[in-house]
């Protein structure tokens, strides 16, 4: 660009002449950010503009006359001139980077361009320069030296000719040279021969199209080993749009190929069967224990699609978990039957992990199939087995009710003809049929004992029976319990006082609940007379009531054989035996337990067991609820009065 001002007329206009193209040219020459000077061919300052002047820290009085030089770095002083003297030379000015110096003696860098001016013959007079402070662009290329020359990766600057003009120190030694020494080689010495070829074609086709498409390559040591890698580069273009070179990132991919090589490895050697598809379901790979367990060879697979290998039955629900994972990207094991190249079919599990692109689309998926005939299998027979067990279980039901119900007569029987022997040898021994020898009366009470054991032992099996049969009844009224235990413990004195074993009651007053008044005295007589049994002559029997907000609580104590820590809970089972040898000296089938818990339970009640272990005692605990009325009773409700059956 020029512009054909005379000297003459260059310095009017600064001295003040108006001209209407020259005044809008002086208004952006003087307001414009960037430093504009004018100068004539001695290179001394014709005019400036106030950015020139204020960033050189002059006013534009003392820069107007000056010569050039007298701004200039003195790093820039050899570089200036001599471009100075080929301007006047050949009237050609390139930009270049110069140096200038403030009044104060700092120096800041700049981007010098001029634009000639020619008299009216067309004499070079002078030019128009404008320059640009590049401190800040320079701060930024320090900054970006800096990521350059410190990042992981591997990074290098190449011209069209694939010839290295710069490189980081990364680079440089995970090549094992030195940056001199790779600086102005091609980028060609540096791959491995494998990679020579593609790496020809994509420079090539990079040169023409000026893009380079994210590639894996293998780069040489200087050592002869080499290395995968990933590369991308982007390109450099001049102010013209030439592309002159290219910076490139180059990844070191070690690791990750070891991974796929494992991940391969896993993928390959799995005794599952794997496949991987696209999103059409055709298989792009699969492992040896998918082809082999569809019995065909790899190659045969590949390329076809899914529902080839899918039994007729199985087609339309695949078909149906496809279209629904290509919307959700889910499939978890699904259970599918696959069909083999001889037309057999297998039962599968099918789960997916979903392939996506760089946008996160999905692509595909890898398919984790596991054949599960021997779970099927195993399954089927379990199945049968159940089916087995539930009718062995039905058939054992009917024994059990007949059993129960053959008990039930038994007992029942068998009580029938008890009843008038013990009232007959009752009559007898009160004398009613007459008196009778000292010998005859032993005989007779030995009857009665007996008569009454095996009376209470068929009561026993006929409320075990009940029990079981879920026909207790219970005739259920308010009651005081301390009385209940008064009595039943004054009747049990009387057989303990011959065995020298002491009952004692220590017994809180006025706690009612609602029970069957028989069968409470049925199970403490029960317990007591349980306690009698295992506890040595001189032992004692304590018996302790008392209650809380919502229970009477009952405790029968011993200090008799104990009980096992580990059988506290097997003492209430039906005919269990806490020890044979103890269980023949005292006598009983294990049952008097089990009917108080029945008992107890149908009170809603709970009943246990606690002991330290053999021969330090047990206490058989008894929880039995109050209910409001009882709680009325308890502070003198009129309601208190009771009847007591």
């Amino acid at each position: 660009m020029s512009v054909n001002f005379s000297e003459k007329e260059i310095t009017k206009k600064v001295q003040g002449e108006s001209h209407p193209l020259f005044q809008i040219y002086m208004n952006l020459y003087n307001e414009s950010p960037d430093l504009y000077r004018t100068i004539n061919t001695d290179g001394i300052i014709v005019v400036c503009n106030k950015s020139y002047a204020k960033n050189l820290g002059y006013s534009k009085k003392e820069v107007i006359g000056k010569s050039i030089f007298e701004h200039v770095a003195e790093q820039s002083l050899l570089a200036l001139r001599k471009s100075f003297d080929e301007w006047k030379k050949g009237g050609t000015v390139s930009s270049m980077e110069i140096s200038l110096m403030r009044k104060d003696g700092t120096t800041f860098p700049t981007l010098i361009s001029a634009n000639n001016l020619y008299d009216g013959s067309g004499k070079l007079i002078g030019s128009n320069t404008i320059i640009r402070d590049i401190s800040e662009l320079r701060q930024t290329e320090r900054k970006f030296r800096s990521l350059y020359e410190g990042s992981p990766d591997l990074h290098r600057s190449i011209n069209t000719n694939g010839i290295i003009i710069d490189c980081n120190k990364k680079y440089a030694q995970e090549l094992g040279y030195s940056k001199e020494e790779i600086i102005g080689k091609s980028i060609f010495d540096f791959c491995s021969e494998r990679s020579l070829e593609p790496t020809h074609k994509l420079f090539e086709e990079w040169k023409k199209t000026g893009r380079v498409p994210t590639h894996k390559s293998r780069l040489m040591r200087k050592d002869g080993t080499s290395f995968p890698v990933l590369i991308s580069a982007t390109s450099l273009y001049n102010e013209d749009g030439t592309l002159i070179g290219s910076n490139t990132v180059i990844k070191n991919i070690s690791q990750i190929e070891e991974i796929e090589r494992r991940y391969r490895s896993l993928y390959e050697n799995s005794p599952d069967l794997y496949r991987t598809i696209n999103k059409e379901g055709i298989i792009l790979n699969c492992n040896k224990s998918y082809a082999e367990h569809l019995g065909y060879t790899k190659e045969e697979i590949i390329g076809k699609s899914i529902f080839e290998h899918i039994s007729k039955e199985g087609e339309s629900e695949m078909r149906d978990s496809f279209e629904t994972w290509k919307k959700t990207g889910r499939i978890l094991n699904r259970e599918v039957r696959l069909r083999r190249k001889d037309g057999t079919t297998f039962p599968t599990l099918i789960s997916a992990n979903n392939l996506y692109d760089d946008s996160g689309k999905l692509i595909g998926s890898n398919t984790i199939i596991r054949d599960i005939t021997e779970m099927y299998n195993a399954q089927k027979a379990l199945q049968e087995k159940q089916r087995t067990i539930i009718k062995q279980y039905e058939e054992l039901k009917k024994l059990d009710s007949a059993k129960s119900e053959f008990l039930y007569m038994t007992s029942h029987e068998l009580r029938t003809p008890l009843v008038p022997i013990k009232s007959y040898t009752d009559m007898v021994l009160s004398g009613k049929f007459g008196s009778i020898k000292e010998e005859q009366r032993k005989i007779l009470n030995v009857v009665k004992s007996n008569t009454d054991s095996l009376l209470r032992l068929v009561s026993d099996l006929l409320d075990a029976q009940k029990i079981e049969l879920g026909q207790l009844k219970l005739d259920k009224k308010i009651y005081d319990l301390s009385k209940i235990i008064t009595v039943t413990a004054t009747n049990m004195k009387t057989i303990a006082k011959k065995q020298n074993i002491s009952i004692t009651t220590d017994l809180q007053e006025n706690i009612f609940c609602s029970c069957d008044k028989t069968r409470i005295e049925q199970v403490l007589s029960n317990l007591i007379s349980n306690a009698m049994k295992y506890t040595k002559k001189n032992g004692k029997i304590h018996v302790k009531l008392d209650s809380d907000s919502f229970n009477a609580r009952v405790i029968v104590k011993d200090n008799g054989a104990g009980i096992q820590k580990e059988k506290l809970d097997e003492i209430f089972i039906k005919f269990y035996q806490i020890d044979s040898s103890l269980t023949r000296e005292t006598g009983g089938i294990g049952l008097g337990l089990s009917v108080c818990k029945g008992i107890i339970e149908n009170h809603d009640g709970k009943i246990w067991a606690e002991s330290e272990g053999r021969d330090k005692g047990a206490e058989i605990h008894i929880l039995l609820p109050l209910d409001s009325d009882t709680q009325h009773r308890k502070v003198g409700h009129p309601k208190a009065s009771t009847t007591q059956a």
